[in-house]
């Protein structure tokens, strides 16, 4: 059986001379620990790779945060219009409550959003506005979803002519330069490998309330080759799993395209348990889930 890059660390040394079968079987035993070593942190950055957390919203960012104690006052009221009518010279017709707090994209600078809805010749447009270093303006989500809109409304239509390919080029840099939230350091494990993809487990996520264990999955997919449609990279769940009555459901999933979008997948019922059969991957994840006690 192949040792543990644990058990490795721990080859006792000893002092007398070695002999003849202990010089031979020293670098053996050396190569092997590297060679371990090696396979478990190339497990670890495969999983890693796929480390970009992005789900990128191409619709109006509405703020969906508890409101701020204090209402807008008037100075505030005069900054947030003239922000607004250098983007919209439209009328504005509505403005909501302020967030307190920002969206994590918008950066640690933010501590306020607030949501407006202007019209003009029967055309109602909404805006987000983020107040960034005490003051109101265009956050950076909304700034990207600008440009992303108005790149949108120049579709050529599909083929593959010079302009369809520069607007299929210019559309991925937009993708690339979504705002991204800061990434949240993980402990991943490469779980298993097989032909459909593989499957990688976050176990600093695992989450314990009585019987029920929590934790984050990471479902790699093969590439495809489609150079004009986007393929799933990679999917994220949220899985629980019952350790007393052997069974599991899928609380959250969300799917990572090759273009940088993300789609959440609707969980069919939030209640319904499944139950685990043995001998099933599912039942070699229950055994690790619920026999891990943390460090």
């Amino acid at each position: 059986m192949v040792r543990s890059s644990l058990k490795c660390s721990r080859v006792p040394l000893r002092l007398r001379r070695p002999g003849r079968l202990t010089r031979v079987a020293a670098p053996l035993i050396l190569l092997l620990c590297a060679t371990v070593l090696a396979q478990n942190s190339s497990e670890v950055q495969h999983c890693e790779d796929f480390e970009q957390y992005r789900h990128i919203r191409t619709t109006d960012p509405l703020p969906n945060r508890p409101l701020r104690r204090d209402d807008i006052n008037d100075e505030e009221v005069r900054e947030v219009q003239r922000a607004a009518l250098e983007v919209y010279p439209d009328f504005i017709v509505y403005i909501s409550g302020v967030t307190d707090g920002c969206d994590c994209e918008d950066g640690g600078s933010c501590t306020a959003q607030i949501w407006l809805a202007m019209n003009r010749e029967k055309q109602t447009r909404s805006l987000v506005l983020s107040k960034i270093d005490g003051h109101w303006k265009i956050g950076a989500m909304q700034s990207w979803l600008l440009q992303y809109n108005a790149h949108r409304e120049s579709f050529p239509g599909y083929g593959r002519g010079a302009n369809q390919l520069a607007w299929q080029q210019e559309n991925q840099r937009l993708l690339d330069n979504f705002p991204t939230c800061p990434t949240v350091p993980m402990e991943w494990k490469l779980l298993r490998t097989k032909s459909s993809g593989e499957t990688c487990i976050d176990m600093s996520s695992l989450k314990v309330s009585g019987s029920i264990r929590r934790v984050i999955f990471k479902h790699l997919y093969p590439p495809l080759n489609l150079p004009r449609f986007p393929w799933i990279r990679y999917g994220i769940d949220l899985e629980a799993f019952d350790c007393k009555d052997h069974r599991m459901r899928t609380d959250e999933s969300t799917l990572y395209f090759s273009d940088g979008t993300a789609q959440h997948v609707g969980v069919n019922d939030p209640v319904l348990w499944y139950p685990i059969r043995s001998d099933t991957d599912s039942a070699a994840d229950l055994n690790l889930i619920c026999g891990w006690s943390g460090r």
